[in-house]
């Protein structure tokens, strides 16, 4: 790991800063997927107990199929623009982050 570090500093230009945000990245998505296999196996229970639980919603609320479709979409779209914004700041961070290290490789 020490020697793929290096090239990456040394013939990509790439920071400290960028090597420890990816670091923190890899690690996340590790623990996900990690989290994803464990529970694998209940999928087919969890996805009945939502479908029952849209059923009594849908009949508590008195709410139509298509209604709580177009409740879906809305919250989908609210979700999707949330993670846009998300990933806009995290290329904005990563450029500040290539500024810097640019900045301190100039300083050396």
């Amino acid at each position: 790991p020490r020697r793929r570090e290096d090239m990456l500093r040394n013939d990509l230009g790439i920071g400290n800063k960028q090597l420890q945000r990816a670091r923190v990245e890899v690690s996340k998505i590790r623990e996900q997927r990690q989290k994803t296999v464990a529970t694998l196996h209940n999928a087919h229970v969890e996805e009945a107990m939502e479908k029952a639980r849209r059923k009594i919603k849908r009949f508590v609320s008195r709410k139509s199929k298509e209604k709580e479709e177009e409740q879906l979409w809305i919250e989908a779209e609210k979700i999707a623009e949330q993670k846009r914004k998300a990933a806009r700041e995290k290329t904005k961070l990563q450029q500040q982050d290539i500024a810097g290290d640019q900045q301190s490789q100039e300083s050396n």
